[in-house]
């Protein structure tokens, strides 16, 4: 469903997807064995953050998801060639600043919330931009899913565990 908001314009059920995972692009490529990726898709992260930096160039105490006056701000860092936009951010009021971070290294609730801006403004057509975004929303996917397939299997053993101890299941039960 379509709505228009006076502040945000034209919002799908789509924009309001917010990410809660707190883990960074690199700890989520590590736990999915995706280091092969890495360095392309932190590029190309921060090479979209770089060309969109005037949508997203600051937020002061705003909230994302159950993240409650979260600020940040963009810098811009220009290299051999290459332009880039680190982010500095504090997750509320009384938090620490995190200051000029690499994409791989900002949690992906707060990278997630910054591409759903950029989709909101960035002019349709940029196939480079949509194709980073769905990545980057891909990896977080699978992580999750990975995550709680991880707990699971946690619980189950430690029920098991518990059974055992107790009396309920004997090694030959199994």
């Amino acid at each position: 469903m379509t709505y228009f908001d006076p502040i945000r314009g034209y919002v799908t059920s789509s924009d309001d997807y917010e990410s809660d995972t707190t883990a960074n692009l690199k700890s989520i490529m590590a736990a999915l064995k995706a280091q092969e990726l890495s360095d392309d898709i932190c590029d190309a992260v921060e090479r979209l953050l770089y060309k969109y930096q005037d949508f997203i160039c600051q937020g002061i105490r705003q909230d994302i998801a159950e993240h409650k006056d979260v600020s940040w701000y963009l810098v811009e860092k220009c290299g051999v060639g290459d332009r880039r936009a680190l982010i500095s951010y504090q997750d509320g009021p009384s938090g620490e600043w995190f200051n000029e971070c690499f994409a791989d290294e900002v949690p992906l609730w707060l990278l997630i919330s910054l591409f759903r801006r950029i989709a909101r403004c960035k002019p349709l057509g940029d196939q480079d931009a949509d194709d980073t975004i769905d990545t980057v929303e891909e990896l977080d996917a699978v992580y999750v899913s990975d995550q709680d397939e991880r707990d699971i299997k946690e619980n189950r053993a430690r029920r098991l565990n518990v059974r055992r101890r107790s009396g309920f299941i004997g090694d030959g039960d199994l």
